[in-house]
């Protein structure tokens, strides 16, 4: 039996340890990262060491970076700490930042493995990554997920089934959409407005308008006469026999920051009469980051079969959907000859796109040859170019090209500046760093958080408060990362 005093003891370290967890979870709801970190730090140094909620607390201070989170749940297992659920979700918004579906199944399984029960908004987050990602089989998958949210005694909210609702919609899947409505219903979950507006989106997904506006009449019951009027206004957007080219253009535009829309967007597309040669711009937008690139790639055809003269924007994007492939055999003659047969005079975005194709495949002479048929290269270019230079690791020439760029432009951009900075910083090259710092005459935040990066890096704290200050003398705010 314990004593008196030892219990005392306990009762008073446990005591402290909830007040400084409290606070610690006070500075990470302002953000305040830098300064949770320090008192996480200061926990070791006490007799009380920190717990479970501690490490959590420091896992909310990565800012959803998936190295940092995990090397933070590493620290824990080896403190003889048990992960738990918030743990299990912090770790999924982390992988769901990078989009990281695969490894996040595999966190989430070995958690599960290891005993570590989820709890329901930790399923709600692995549906929505596999909602959002583009794995196939998405029924399959929800109907495991939803298992075993049943065999752990938890139960599905509106929160799951407007999660796995979005899923469907995105994949044009009304039938599934419909199908787990219903069963929604089955089970006694009282639908949300967001579930009602996933199937209408999925009913518009099919181009089925007045299908939708019979399941609006038939669930209104469910939501506020507010929350009815904005689907009917949705309904409005999507109908595309109302809607003039400014107002497919908005809805095309809406759809392709979405990204995974395409089919919907498409259907509204082809079921248009007023569209215009933007129209076909933003919809080939649409395909290219719905990642339709096989599609894309036969949207001149097109464009050109529905009478509709592809423009220096078109080639632009599809050059730009090239730069960002795996191709390694990017080469800029290809579209430039596309350019010429269609009498489309390239432009600096294409220049500049062009240059960050090479720039990301480090093809320094490609680069360099493209580079001086530019008459007149605008600062993105010279950009580009540098980016090239970072890439192979030739800080010298990198150099060498910035003293050509102020020399023949007069100035050089701030952009390439902290590109340099940045992969200074990366490698720890705090003298090269100083050294072309002094040549900025007005360096933002991004120039300042590259310095400080570096010297934080080398573990020269002194050298990062020096650049701190100085920018605080400018009268430059530090934000989050700094």
């Amino acid at each position: 039996m314990a004593s008196p005093s030892r219990t005392k003891v306990t009762e008073c370290t446990t005591s402290i340890l909830r007040i400084i967890n409290a606070d610690l979870q006070a500075l990470v709801k302002k953000g305040k990262f830098a300064n949770a970190i320090k008192l996480f730090n200061s926990l070791q140094k006490r007799s009380v060491g920190p717990d479970v909620c501690s490490y959590n607390a420091l896992i909310s201070c990565q800012d959803k970076n998936i190295e940092a989170s995990l090397q933070c749940v590493d620290s824990m297992v080896k403190a003889s700490l048990r992960p738990n659920y918030e743990t299990v979700n912090l770790l999924l918004c982390a992988y769901a930042q990078e989009k990281d579906v695969e490894n996040a199944k595999v966190f989430f399984d070995e958690m599960s493995g290891a005993r570590i029960i989820p709890d329901i908004a930790c399923y709600n987050k692995m549906i929505d990554l596999e909602a959002k990602s583009d794995r196939q089989q998405f029924d399959n998958l929800v109907q495991c997920y939803l298992s075993s949210i049943d065999e752990q005694n938890l139960k599905a909210t509106a929160v799951t089934y407007s999660t796995i609702l979005n899923g469907f919609g995105l994949r044009g899947d009304l039938s599934s959409a419909l199908s787990y409505f219903e069963q929604m219903q089955r089970r006694g979950v009282r639908p949300s407005a967001s579930c009602i507006t996933n199937v209408v989106k999925a009913y518009l997904s099919a181009n089925d308008v007045p299908g939708a506006q019979v399941f609006i009449n038939r669930i209104q019951k469910y939501i506020s006469k507010s929350d009815v009027n904005s689907l009917h206004k949705l309904l409005d957007t999507y109908d595309s026999s109302k809607l003039s080219s400014e107002e497919l253009n908005s809805r095309l535009k809406e759809l392709a920051r979405e990204g995974k829309r395409h089919k919907e967007a498409l259907s509204l597309f082809d079921s248009s009469r007023r569209r215009d040669s933007a129209s076909y711009n933003i919809m080939l937008s649409v395909l290219i980051r719905g990642k339709q690139h096989q599609q894309a790639e036969l949207w001149l055809d097109r464009m050109k079969s529905d009478g509709v003269r592809p423009n220096v924007v078109t080639l632009n994007q599809l050059i730009d959907m090239h730069a960002r492939s795996n191709d390694i055999h990017f080469q800029s003659g290809k579209y430039l000859q596309q350019m010429q047969s269609l009498s489309i005079t390239p432009n600096q975005i294409t220049h500049s796109t062009i240059l960050h194709g090479y720039a990301l495949r480090g093809d320094i002479k490609s680069s360099l040859d493209y580079f001086s048929t530019i008459d007149k290269p605008s600062h993105a270019c010279c950009t580009n170019v540098l980016r090239c230079y970072i890439k192979i690791e030739d800080f010298t020439a990198a150099e060498t090209f910035l003293e050509r760029i102020r020399e023949d432009m007069g100035e050089v951009d701030i952009v390439s500046y902290g590109c340099l900075l940045d992969a200074y910083a990366h490698h720890g090259k705090s003298d090269l760093a100083a050294s072309l710092f002094t040549k900025i005459r007005t360096p933002d935040i991004k120039c300042y958080t590259a310095l400080i990066h570096c010297h934080a890096k080398l573990g020269n704290s002194s050298g990062a408060l020096h650049y701190y200050n100085l920018m605080l003398k400018d009268s430059i705010q530090p934000d989050i990362y700094v």
